[in-house]
């Protein structure tokens, strides 16, 4: 997984899948935090450039061992371009860690993990 974080205590990369192309993303953050560039955002701008605008399943991988389904603005990125079935699956290096469909996700309130 590559990425560049100063700020975030995790790197996280995102897959957005339409037909047989996976358009790929990750996080890049720079010092002037929170203006980095976000995994959903990456990946989405992959997919439209090629031409796709429709997301048929998000592949998320996270190296912090818990589920870590996409922030409110990310969500409605992808909500830009999926329907309410679409899947977000969630990996850690090792296993799938967690099965949403984009209807969950997007009604799922935010929380903070505690420190």
């Amino acid at each position: 997984m590559q990425s560049y974080g100063r700020a975030a205590e995790y790197s996280v990369s995102r897959r957005c899948c339409h037909r047989l192309s996976a358009y790929c993303g990750t996080n890049v953050e720079n010092a002037a935090y929170p203006e980095g560039l976000g995994a959903e955002a990456s990946a989405i701008a992959a997919m439209v450039s090629s031409g796709e605008q429709q997301i048929e399943e998000v592949a998320v991988m996270t190296n912090a061992g818990v589920p870590c389904p996409p922030c409110g603005g990310c969500r409605q990125k992808i909500a830009e371009f999926a329907q309410v079935d679409t899947e977000i699956r969630i990996y850690s290096p090792a296993a799938l860690l967690a099965v949403y469909s984009m209807g969950v996700v997007a009604a799922t309130r935010l929380q903070r993990q505690p420190s």
